[in-house]
């Protein structure tokens, strides 16, 4: 195919999120005069009360002539709140051209006209699309774009004010593109590095050899799009999550493994009669392990004997993976001798508490092995997210009631749920049970073979269970993936591995040498990504009490806040970078997690420059915000299961990635998987939630001083249930421990349940 001129006209504002419904046009023709080189709006306004905008248009003469098969003229209006964020309204209506010279009206509901009334920036958007009668792809060789504002001026920081002819070879980097719209669009080869295309239409736009290095996409549309063959995609959730997790699990042919920090749901697991995912998967032949993490708070554990484990067993916490044990147990005896087999078991010892959050479709060969890379299936892929997979607000295979324990005087947990039910229809019955993805997380679909093959080996070794000398070498990692790997007890020795009543990482003697030794290499690619950014840092995060990258603060006798060492985050800001922090928060500050205890790290970065929004969750409108995530410079960034936390950093069992955007991944500076749309996904719900109308910036009246913790602890009352090591080489044995059956209400001392 000959590629034909792409024309863009300049443009400018800032965009996402979705459209109100459309009111009805006008089309008036003007006088008819030839035009050469492309279209252009030649006026643009708004009635006084925004029900109007009245368009006037010229078309290009020499394109209508040539009487294309695809042919296609849309007039678009969009409003913006901030940053290229949440679009208040869009208005696109397809034009029937009568003549090389329109004035068009666009027709807006009242929703609408106020939308317009209140925005930030307005923006008009005219496209004249064409496809030659003899392409034989679907994409538009042709996309003539012109646009103009009625409210809002130029960011001149967002690039620079363009009229090109985008082709093959065109260099259009930094132009100010926003809003355009550029549906299946031919865009190959076209150097778009660093320009601002914010609240454009991309939706099935041909990007496969386009240099999008830095481009700004915030609120794009890019489903279908097509993009280079390496791009990794990406999900955002709560609203992705059943698509993403679901589906993937559903196209598994011989294997899915799950480690996971919480677990279990309707959609995901199921129950006898309602069968979720994983049950699926098991019934139709497919094999599935879950690894849970072991590490759980319950005093009433004493001892890692068999009878203390099946004490610790009836732990409330607990009740999802049995639950899941029980319905996977229920699928494979209703599927017969064709039904895949299944483990469920605890994480292994060698971590504080394990804390990744992965799903992997099949990476295990049919003997719980991995696949090398030459092993693996087309349907191979792992997904690395920031969520658990937890059903919100009510756990699953939740129990009711409580009883008096007569040792402790303590009341306690009483009668199990009847056979671990999740009762969707309680749970719920309006949305369809979403619940299993209520907080704001992100995930990346990982099909890179080398990446894929090293997480699905780490996976196999952890659910060994031993594991005591094996670090997996992820120290030195030329890969993407991002661990926490626990921590030696003195250099070169072996895990910690807890074998007594109490857990290693509680042993005040060990603090020194667990700190000294860890094995894992995110603190230092963290530390990479945050110290180099030169223009902007945007974080979400869960906690933010890591000594060395939120700061150490000490308290006087006064009780008088002193801050002795900055962070890395507060020296980014000091030094200019544009630093932006988006938490979970209540406000004013009480035990809430997400602010309790973090104020003093708050203020230092504020005062250094910085900026902190907490969002409270529990507000309509707002999510839970639980993602972990850095984008450094719109570019390079990171997203996984890792907090800003000193445990999360050095303790625990970790995994995240380190993503970019630059065409050549190569080039960035810490080994990264191509991902523009996970970037991009991370960038736009960020300034969703920085904006949203229930945020509150720091510092807010009525918050109040809490001293942190420092120096950082492990877990108070911490006890590991065992990993139960597989036997005769059959890793799908079953591996829980027993639960206490004598007394089927949970506790030793407990009375049974009615009958």
């Amino acid at each position: 195919m000959t590629r034909q001129p792409i024309y863009l006209g300049a443009v400018l504002a800032l965009a996402l999120a979705a459209a109100p419904a459309a009111a009805d046009a006008e089309v008036t023709a003007s006088p008819s005069s030839a035009q050469r080189g492309g279209i252009a709006i030649t006026s643009a306004a708004a009635s006084a009360n925004g029900r109007t905008v009245t368009v006037g248009m010229k078309w290009d003469a020499a394109l209508l002539a040539k009487a294309g098969k695809g042919d296609r003229f849309t007039i678009t209006v969009k409003a913006f709140r901030f940053r290229d964020t949440s679009t208040l309204l869009t208005r696109r209506l397809s034009v029937n051209v009568a003549s090389v010279d329109e004035t068009v009206k666009l027709r807006l509901s009242p929703a609408q006209a106020r939308s317009l009334r209140s925005a930030y920036r307005v923006i008009v958007t005219a496209t004249q699309q064409y496809d030659s009668v003899n392409d034989k792809d679907t994409a538009f060789e042709i996309s003539d774009v012109a646009v103009r504002h009625l409210r809002g001026t130029r960011n001149l920081a967002a690039g620079r004010l363009c009229r090109a002819v985008l082709r093959s070879g065109v260099n259009a980097s930094r132009c100010d593109l926003r809003a355009v719209d550029l549906y299946k669009s031919d865009l190959r080869n076209v150097n778009l590095a660093y320009a601002n295309l914010g609240g454009a239409r991309l939706d099935k736009a041909d990007l496969s050899t386009t240099d999008l290095t830095g481009t700004h996409l915030n609120g794009a549309l890019l489903k279908g799009a097509k993009f280079a063959a390496g791009e990794q995609s990406a999900f955002t959730l709560p609203q992705d999550g059943q698509t993403a997790i679901i589906d993937a699990i559903d196209s598994a042919k011989q294997s899915v493994d799950v480690i996971i920090y919480d677990f279990g749901g309707p959609n995901l697991v199921g129950q006898a009669g309602k069968p979720g995912a994983l049950m699926r998967a098991v019934a139709r032949g497919v094999n599935v392990r879950v690894i849970l993490n072991s590490g759980q708070n319950d005093g009433l554990c004493t001892g890692v004997d068999a009878t203390a484990q099946a004490i610790c067993a009836w732990n409330p916490k607990l009740d999802p993976l049995y639950a899941t044990q029980a319905s996977l147990a229920s699928a494979a005896q209703t599927a017969g001798a064709g039904a895949g087999k299944y483990r469920v078991q605890f994480s292994s010892q060698n971590f504080q508490i394990t804390h990744q959050k992965t799903v992997l479709i099949d990476t295990a060969n049919s003997d719980g092995t991995a696949r090398s890379t030459a092993q693996l299936l087309p349907t191979s892929q792992v997904l690395v997210s920031t969520g658990n997979l937890q059903a919100y607000p009510v756990d699953w295979g939740r129990r009711s009631g409580t009883v008096k324990n007569t040792t402790t005087g303590k009341y306690v947990p009483g009668v199990l749920n009847a056979n671990y039910l999740t009762d969707p229809a309680a749970t719920c019955p309006t949305t369809g049970c979403g619940v299993e993805w209520a907080a704001r997380d992100f995930g990346i679909k990982v099909t890179d073979p080398a990446l894929m093959e090293r997480i699905s080996s780490v996976f196999a070794s952890d659910q060994a269970c031993d594991g005591r000398s094996d670090t997996n070498n992820l120290l030195a990692s030329s890969l993407a993936d991002t661990w926490a790997n626990g921590t030696l007890l003195t250099a070169s020795s072996l895990y910690p591995d807890s074998t007594s009543a109490e857990s290693i990482y509680e042993v005040a003697s060990n603090a020194g040498q667990l700190e000294a030794n860890p094995q894992g290499n995110a603190r230092e690619r963290m530390r990479y990504l945050i110290t180099h950014a030169t223009k902007s840092l945007l974080v979400y995060n869960e906690e933010f009490n890591d000594p060395e990258i939120t700061g150490t603060v000490t308290v006087s006798s006064a009780g008088v806040p002193s801050v002795t060492q900055s962070g890395l985050l507060a020296q980014a800001a000091k030094r200019g970078v544009d630093v932006h922090v988006v938490m979970a928060g209540s406000v004013p500050a009480d035990s809430f997690y997400g602010s309790n205890g973090n104020l003093a790290e708050y203020n230092d970065l504020v005062a250094n420059g910085g900026k902190v929004t907490l969002l409270p969750a529990d507000s309509p409108g707002s999510v839970y915000v639980h993602a972990k995530a850095i984008i450094a410079d719109g570019i390079d960034g990171f997203m996984g299961s890792e907090n800003f936390g000193f445990a999360s950093i050095n303790w625990n069992r970790e995994l995240g990635l380190m993503l970019t955007s630059r065409q050549d991944p190569s080039k960035a500076p810490i080994p990264s998987l191509l991902s523009v749309t996970g970037i991009a996904q991370i960038i736009s719900a960020f300034w969703i939630d920085y904006t949203n109308v229930n945020a509150v910036a720091w510092p807010a009246a009525g918050q109040v001083y809490v001293p942190p913790k420092y120096p950082p602890k492990a877990f108070p009352d911490s006890f590991p249930m065992n990993c139960l090591p597989y036997t005769n080489s059959d890793r799908y044995q079953p591996a829980l421990p027993t639960r206490d059956a004598s007394q089927p209400s949970g506790r030793p001392d407990a009375p049974a349940p009615p009958a």
